[in-house]
């Protein structure tokens, strides 16, 4: 009885009630179910946040639909610029090259400096292709045959116009270039002219080549266009074709105002092709050019009302021209007489 009573005194006295008060908090303050770990601060509005063995990384900030900012090591390079509306542009290590501006059938990205004219904002690159037309140009590879010469012409025309002054494509070009099949620059020269006797209109840009030059190379023939420095546009021209016989026995007759010319057609003069009567003043004869074109088919031809003055010197030559080249005869010098 007597340890009994000693009991409970013990059990009823404030230390022992106390403790036991501490030890219901205790349990009650703790969860032994996440081991006292709450959910993560970092995730929110979506599924659970990387596992703790991730070494703690968030999902990368840069994916798309997210604003793009450079990782901290990737150099600081964003999406290339140059993209646009298409596939991923050129890797980092591209050294900085462009999509080639001269693919055919897509729209050109001049320069900045550059001011496209309407008729090129309109129409198409150009293709690599012989006859090609676009942008209303086309270039050539023309053989030159005579009795004393055999060379080459390159040249690229636009097409018809009332005038020479009427703008073109070609109009402000600063540069065109031909490279050769054996790899050689030909800078052609710029020839925009109305002729005062027949109205003919060139706007091109051509070269001739020597007298003692040679027949144009077979092969292909890259003619290259450039405006302030800039390539804008580039064409090919396949050249394979042979030359044709030049006239011969070329004569003059003066009536009136009139000169009448005649002479022998070469054996492969044939439809397509046309003649060219071409006069040109001599020595320190005022300057005077004539050109006029004839049927494929006659073997005369007058040129009415000719600028000559009496006494003065001038040449005068006959040409035949086919599609890939012409041949010419000797030329003829001769003054031109007073009337009877």
């Amino acid at each position: 009885m007597r340890s009994f009573r000693i009991g409970c005194a013990n059990w009823g006295s404030p230390f022992l009630i106390a403790l036991v008060l501490l030890f219901v908090l205790m349990v009650a303050g703790c969860d032994d179910s996440d081991g006292g770990l709450k959910e993560d601060p970092r995730v929110a509005d979506q599924a659970a946040g990387p596992a703790p063995d991730d070494g703690g990384f968030r999902e990368d900030p840069r994916i798309a639909d997210q604003a793009a900012g450079p990782a901290p090591d990737d150099g600081g390079f964003r999406e290339g610029p140059r993209i646009a509306d298409q596939a991923a542009g050129p890797a980092p290590d591209d050294g900085g090259f462009k999509e080639d501006p001269r693919i055919a059938n897509q729209a050109a990205s001049p320069a900045p400096d550059i001011e496209p004219t309407p008729e090129i904002q309109e129409g198409r690159l150009p293709g690599r292709t012989h006859g090609d037309r676009a942008h209303g140009i086309w270039p050539q590879v023309w053989s030159q045959h005579a009795p004393s010469v055999q060379s080459w012409e390159y040249k690229v025309n636009c097409g018809d116009a009332s005038t020479h002054e009427e703008a073109c494509f070609l109009s402000d070009l600063t540069s065109v270039v031909v490279i050769t099949p054996a790899g050689e620059l030909i800078e052609l020269e710029k020839d925009f002219n109305t002729n005062d006797f027949s109205g003919e209109v060139t706007r091109r840009w051509v070269l001739y080549g020597p007298d003692d030059g040679n027949l144009p190379a077979r092969g292909d023939y890259v003619f290259s266009y450039w405006r302030a420095g800039e390539l804008v546009y580039e064409q090919v021209v396949p050249y394979d074709s042979d030359v044709i016989s030049y006239p011969t026995e070329v004569t003059w007759n003066r009536t009136a105002n009139d000169i009448e010319v005649r002479w022998a057609p070469p054996a492969e003069a044939a439809n397509g092709m046309h003649y060219k009567a071409i006069i040109w003043h001599v020595d320190d004869t005022p300057e005077l050019f004539i050109s006029e074109v004839f049927d494929w088919n006659v073997d005369t031809a007058v040129l009415r009302d000719v600028p000559m003055i009496e006494g003065g010197k001038y040449s005068l030559n006959v040409a035949l021209f086919f599609d890939d080249g012409y041949a010419y005869s000797d030329y003829i010098v001769f003054e031109w007489p007073g009337t009877d």
